[in-house]
Parts: C-alpha cells; sequence; structure tokens
C-alpha cells in the first residue's frame, strides 16, 4: 500500500540500479509520492547527476557493472560538496560485508532486496528532512556569512570616519595649543621660536627614550605650553634686561604654579599631560628645582624631558644679555649637569640625537 501522492514536490530522489525493472518500479512509486526522481544505470552516470546538483536523495545499488556502488559512494564523499547528501545502499539480504563497508564509505542507510515500498517511502522520507535540515542550515550560514561581511564593511567605514574625526580632533589640539603657546611669545620677545625647537626636541627625546609614537607626538604637543604661566608675570620682570633680583626671581618662579592652576581639571588628557609639563619642568634630578623641590623619578618623566629640552633651547639661544652657546659647549653644560640637575638618561637620549637637534634649530631660527 503507497501514500497518496503529495501536491507538491518533496525533493528529488536519484535512483541508480542497471537493473532497469527495477529503476522504473522505484521510480514510478516515488513519483506517485510527490517526488521528483532521476534514473541512472550505472555508478558513472550517477556521480553526473550529483555533480550537476540535481539531487537530494541518492538510492544506490551495491552491485552494478563497472563502477559499483560502494565506488559511486567513495567518490561523491570525496567532494565536501556533497558531504550531507543522504545515501541509501541497496543489499541483498545475506550480503552483510557489502552493508558494513557501505557504512564505511559514506553510506546513511540501506534497504534490503526485495525493497519493500512502505520501508523505502520511510527511509527516503526521513532523509529528505535531514537534507532540508542541512540545506537551510546551509542558507543560514551563507546568510550569516552575507551578514557579518556587510556588517564588517560598514564598520570599518565607520572606523575610517572615526579615524578622520580624531585625527581633525588631534590636528586642533595641536592648533589650539600652539596658538595658545603664542600668547607667552607675545608677551616676550625675546623667546623667537623657543616653543618650537623646545617641543621638538621633548618629541626627540621621548621617542630616543622607548615611548611610542603616540605618547612622544602628545608630549611633543604638550609641552609648547610649559611656559604658559608666564603670561601672568609683570611685564617689568618678564621683560627686564639682565638678571633678575631675588624678589623678582621669587615672583617669576611662581609661573609655573600658574600654569598648572590654568591647565589642569579640565580632563583633557592632553592638557593634563601640559599642566603637568608647566608645573614640573623646573624641578632639578638632585632636588634642588621649584616649586616642589622633588628628587630624581619622583619628578614626573615628561617634566624631566622637558627641563633637558627648554635648558638646552636656552643654552643655544641669544638674548640680550647673553650670546648663544654653541652646540658643543651646550653639550658640555647638559654632561656637567648629569645627575644633578637633569636625569642622566634624558642627557643622553638627546646627545644620541644630536644631529636631528641641530637641525631642527637651522629650521626654525629666531627672527632677527
Amino acid at each position: 500500500m503507497t501514500r497518496p501522492a503529495a501536491t507538491a514536490s518533496q525533493g528529488r530522489v536519484l535512483i541508480v540500479d542497471d537493473d532497469s525493472t527495477t529503476r522504473v518500479m522505484l521510480g514510478s512509486l516515488l513519483r506517485h509520492n510527490g517526488y521528483i526522481v532521476r534514473l541512472a544505470g550505472s555508478g558513472e552516470e550517477a556521480l553526473k547527476y550529483v555533480t550537476d546538483g540535481e539531487v537530494d536523495v541518492v538510492v544506490l545499488d551495491v552491485v552494478m557493472p563497472g563502477m559499483g556502488g560502494l565506488e559511486a559512494c567513495r567518490r561523491i564523499r570525496q567532494n565536501a560538496q556533497f558531504g550531507h547528501l543522504p545515501i541509501i545502499f541497496v543489499t541483498a539480504k545475506e550480503d552483510r560485508e557489502a552493508r558494513i563497508e557501505g557504512k564505511r564509505v559514506g553510506a546513511d542507510d540501506y534497504l534490503i532486496k526485495p525493497v519493500d515500498s512502505e520501508e523505502l517511502l520511510a527511509r527516503v522520507g526521513n532523509l529528505m528532512l535531514v537534507r532540508k535540515y542541512y540545506t537551510h542550515l546551509e542558507r543560514e550560514r551563507e546568510d550569516l556569512k552575507r551578514t557579518v561581511e556587510e556588517q564588517t564593511d560598514l564598520i570599518g567605514m565607520a572606523m575610517a570616519e572615526i579615524s578622520k574625526a580624531n585625527q581633525a580632533v588631534r590636528n586642533f589640539n595641536d592648533q589650539l595649543i600652539y596658538r595658545l603657546s603664542k600668547a607667552v611669545e607675545f608677551r616676550d620677545d625675546e623667546t623667537g621660536n623657543h616653543v618650537q625647537r623646545m617641543s621638538r626636541y621633548c618629541g626627540i627625546i621621548a621617542v630616543r627614550t622607548g615611548m611610542s609614537s603616540e605618547m612622544s607626538d602628545a608630549i611633543r604637543i604638550a609641552s609648547a605650553l610649559h611656559d604658559i604661566g608666564k603670561i601672568a608675570m609683570p611685564d617689568a620682570i618678564l621683560r627686564k634686561p639682565g638678571g633678575l633680583s631675588e624678589e623678582e626671581m621669587s615672583i617669576m618662579r611662581r609661573h609655573a604654579d600658574i600654569g598648572y592652576k590654568l591647565l589642569s581639571g579640565s580632563g583633557s588628557h592632553m592638557l593634563e599631560l601640559a599642566a603637568t609639563i608647566a608645573w614640573t619642568h623646573h624641578e632639578r634630578f638632585d632636588g634642588t628645582g621649584y616649586p616642589l623641590g622633588l628628587t630624581g623619578e619622583d619628578i614626573p618623566v615628561v617634566g624631566r624631558i622637558a627641563a633637558v629640552a627648554d635648558v638646552f633651547d636656552a643654552l643655544t639661544s641669544k638674548r640680550v644679555y647673553k650670546s648663544a652657546y654653541t652646540v658643543v659647549a651646550a653639550v658640555k653644560v647638559l654632561r656637567q649637569e648629569r645627575g644633578q640637575h637633569f636625569d642622566p638618561a634624558l642627557v643622553d637620549a638627546l646627545l644620541l640625537n644630536v644631529d636631528e637637534i641641530a637641525a631642527i634649530m637651522v629650521a626654525h631660527q629666531d627672527r632677527e
């Protein structure tokens, strides 16, 4: 007794048997139950149907002339594309070895000859569900892959936009800090391009000590504000030719505290870095500096870097009360002050890049 015909195709079944009567009989049974049926008389013909993608379930006779069912199954399974294609072996009842070998080469089920119609429909129906399940999973996998690729592209585009925005913010911060530093130059004509040179020296020293390019750039930018506190200094002191009295020097030293108060508390990493530099660039390695009297590595490294760069530029710059030192003479002073005024390692970092330092001096000379 057979099942009633389905109203729509339930899938595609390939019947492979060298006996034409068996092929026609099984094919008629499956067509009557809603399946699209393909018929093949050999293993070679079966492979062509499978390769062309026209099959959902294969009913495969084991014993055939030429390429038998075992070899056909083995070749189908060699192609990863057909790893989940259901294969039912058809064997004689007494052919136990063929059934075992069939499982080994990749068969999913087997039927005993003569084939019972109800058993055939049950086995094909079950494996067709398995096939549809794997097909559904494969489609979902492809859809998911496509979605991931699309989202990855969108994320990449978004990251590129964020990178552009971050770069714009960095450029803005760079320009803002540079223009703030110019406020000191307008108050003190003698400093010339001191800020440009000193900040670049700081960046070079930071790189040489092993800091990341990102941190070195931040120090270069932030150090431009090291003397921002001088905007609060009286003109009589700031522009006084010659040396300052003890009282005037006491007032001048307050610029470090003033700079820190102006820049700190903003929540901006760059301005907080600038605040630390402004506060500590006059500290000395031996503890005799100001305003805190810190010693050695208790001084923040950005302050120690700024101290070396600031003094080196002051030595090699012309002032109304002194001539510019040569690079050789300035280097001699730095070496003498290693371990006293300056962190020895940071003096060495500057000296190892003295050619690059000299190039910056030429590129950013003071105006006459």
